[in-house]
């Protein structure tokens, strides 16, 4: 569903795990589980047993847990404390919420045929844009605009400033 390389980019971009808001529908990548890192290795050696892509799918009816779904659709039920939460998880964008994370209330096609438009017309930037999938352009897009970051390839970070 997600690469690896877009849960990284997704990972490191600062600006977007802070002014995350966990909401049922959100898709996040488990670090470790609430057992912490170390535990986890041992009941997880190889780590591909533990499923790590989960969605949020609906509160539960006892106050401060939801529910979550693995991609197999097994459903699991966790306490919610943000913090903590956000220490383990890593916020993972779908592109309906990249869209809602660029409060533009013009979805889908339309955005992406402007996206497509500015860096099809940027000076130089062409080259730039060519690195990412379609996913991952968007989030390229809205990290330039929104939060002025842009990815370092070489380096595989991101980077404030331009291109």
């Amino acid at each position: 569903m997600f690469t690896e390389e877009y849960i990284k980019k997704c990972e490191m971009l600062n600006p977007l795990q802070k002014s995350w808001v966990p909401q049922v529908g959100d898709w996040v990548y488990r670090k470790y589980t609430m057992f912490g890192k170390e535990i986890d290795k041992k009941i997880w050696p190889d780590k591909v047993q533990r499923e790590d892509l989960i969605v949020l799918t609906f509160e539960s009816d006892i106050e401060g847990y939801f529910h979550a779904s693995d991609i197999k659709g097994n459903v699991r039920t966790f306490k919610y404390d943000e913090k903590f939460f956000k220490e383990i998880c890593v916020f993972v964008p779908t592109i309906d919420r990249l869209f809602d994370i660029l409060g533009d209330e013009r979805k889908g096609y339309y955005l992406i045929n402007e996206i497509e438009n500015y860096i099809s017309t940027g000076d130089g930037y062409k080259e730039y844009w060519k690195q990412f999938s379609r996913i991952e352009l968007i989030l390229a897009f809205i990290s330039h605009k929104k939060w002025k970051r842009v990815w370092d390839d070489k380096k595989k970070k991101w980077k404030r400033g331009s291109f």
